[in-house]
C-alpha cells in the first residue's frame, strides 16, 4: 500500500508511533528516569489494560470475521503470524504495564511522584 503511493500507512504509522511514544514516556516516568507526568497511575493502568484488551481482541476478530481485519492491518485477511505476533506483544507489554501500575500504587506516595523511585535502587 505504501509503495502504491497511498497515504493510510503513512498516517496510520505515524499515529501509531505517536502513541508508542507516550505510553515510553509514562513508562519512563513511572521509573523515574523523567519528571512525573499527570494521571501516572491511572494511565498505566489504562495503558495496561487497552493493550491487554487489543491483544485478545484481534485474534478474535480474526477468526470471527476476516473482513474487518483486512481493513485494521492492510493485508491481513485472517488469522496469521502477524496477529499471533503483535498479540503476544501487546499482551506482554500491557502485562508489564499492569504490574508496574500495580506496583506503583502499592508504594509509598513519595515514589509516586518519583522522589525515590524504588526500581532505580540497587
Amino acid at each position: 500500500m505504501a509503495a502504491a503511493g497511498m497515504l493510510r500507512p503513512v498516517v496510520f504509522s505515524f499515529l501509531i508511533a505517536s502513541i508508542l511514544v507516550v505510553f515510553a514516556s509514562y513508562a519512563f516516568s513511572a521509573l523515574g528516569f523523567i519528571r512525573p507526568l499527570p494521571a501516572l497511575r491511572v494511565v498505566l493502568c489504562a495503558i495496561g489494560v487497552g493493550l491487554s484488551i487489543r491483544a485478545v481482541w484481534l485474534p478474535v476478530l480474526a477468526v470471527t470475521d476476516p473482513r474487518v481485519l483486512g481493513f485494521v492491518c492492510g493485508r491481513c485477511s485472517n488469522f496469521n503470524g502477524f496477529v499471533v505476533a503483535t498479540s503476544m506483544l501487546c499482551l506482554f507489554i500491557g502485562l508489564g504495564f499492569l504490574l508496574g501500575a500495580l506496583r506503583l500504587i502499592s508504594t509509598p506516595q513519595s515514589c509516586a511522584r518519583g522522589t525515590d523511585a524504588p526500581y532505580l535502587k540497587r
